[in-house]
């Protein structure tokens, strides 16, 4: 029983007192947090970045440039100061009709001293989400070293994948 109620983040206290009697003192969490978040959608996916990890939302115009790094990956020139550029789509393998930086919204990101530029197809909007962890069976894919920290069922039903900026760019720059 403590492995299970271990396994979905909760603990098991027993405390016994010989003559009174033993007390099982089970925890679960509801949820891990509430979270203020920036919904992207990128094809007929949702997900939300943490409004703490964002520095800017952009449309690609004439202050930005697409530029390319001595080892062909992208990077965004903005304001004299290359940032590397993370595409969800390809990232998560999503089949979508935005593909052009001109189409699409780039949010710079930045987590400690690292700073990049993620594109989605669109905001969606602010919003405040419950953080639900991934369940324990999907821990072998190894899912939070992706980029992805958590889901979130929202109010239609659907689920928002919630991005972590620091393993987002760990595992893709």
């Amino acid at each position: 029983m403590r492995k299970n109620i271990e396994r979905v983040g909760g603990t098991l206290s027993i405390e016994s007192k010989q003559g009174e009697g033993t007390t099982f003192i089970i925890s679960i969490p509801l949820t891990l947090a509430i979270l203020n978040g920036m919904a992207l959608s990128v094809g007929n996916s949702t997900f939300t970045l943490p409004i703490t990890s964002i520095r800017q939302s952009f449309k690609l115009g004439s202050e930005q440039k697409l530029i390319y790094n001595t080892d062909g990956s992208e990077m965004i020139l903005m304001r004299g100061e290359c940032y590397p550029l993370i595409r969800l789509h390809e990232v998560f393998h999503l089949d979508t009709p935005v593909t052009e930086l001109s189409e699409g919204i780039l949010i710079q990101i930045e987590s400690g001293e690292r700073i990049a530029c993620v594109f989605a197809d669109e905001l969606v909007g602010e919003r405040q989400i419950v953080v639900k962890p991934f369940p324990p069976f999907l821990g072998k894919y190894e899912i939070k070293k992706s980029g992805l920290s958590g889901c979130s069922i929202l109010g239609d039903g659907s689920i928002s994948l919630i991005l972590d900026a620091n393993s987002l760019m760990k595992a893709n720059l």
